[in-house]
């Protein structure tokens, strides 16, 4: 989904190019260069809140009753925690329906600190793989491909949708996935 959202919003992409080609240049990508990738950090959460994997990330099975929102849930019941309905809400994020990986910036997370906003903020909302027990175990070494692979295809590549407007809604299978899946359109940088 980080190419789509790219493909959408070639400012963003660009901006993300450039960084790519401050910080790692032309050569192999290291785990130096990837702690130092701050807007890529930005554009990957910003598609996680945009555009989730799976729309909740966490669940478990209540050891005691549980009152939500008035409603008793006993005791022996699978709980979902829906993070996507939080990540979209007006109420916790400001226009939620535009990528802007800028709200993830170190100073943005830092207004949000003591605000209800900061909800959005919280480990097990802003973690694709899960947090604390029950992660996933595989999350570091998957989230280190997918940013050297978006290195190495940013610096060659140009990525772009054509036509330009494709309106796609996201619907749940295994995960999620656009429908219909949009036609993009790839240029070559060099």
């Amino acid at each position: 989904m980080v190419l789509l959202n790219l493909g959408q919003n070639p400012k963003v992409q660009e901006k993300l190019y450039q960084e790519i080609k401050e910080v790692v240049g032309d050569g192999d990508v290291t785990e130096e260069h990837l702690e130092k990738l701050e807007y890529m950090r930005q554009v990957f959460r910003e598609s996680h809140r945009l555009t989730p994997l799976f729309p909740g990330s966490t669940f478990r099975i209540l050891d005691r009753p549980l009152v939500v929102s008035g409603f008793e849930v006993p005791a022996g019941t699978r709980f979902h925690f829906g993070t996507a309905a939080i990540q979209k809400d007006p109420r916790y994020v400001e226009n939620p329906e535009d990528f802007i990986p800028e709200r993830w910036s170190k100073e943005a997370v830092s207004k949000r600190k003591v605000t209800p906003q900061e909800i959005i903020d919280t480990l097990v909302i802003a973690k694709p793989f899960g947090y604390g027990p029950r992660m996933c175990l595989g999350y570091r070494f998957a989230q280190n491909e997918i940013r050297v692979f978006l290195c190495h295809l940013l610096r060659d590549w140009k990525f772009s949708y054509d036509p330009a407007q494709q309106p796609y809604k996201a619907e749940m299978f295994a995960g999620m996935r656009p429908v219909p899946f949009p036609k993009m359109k790839m240029e070559s940088r060099k």
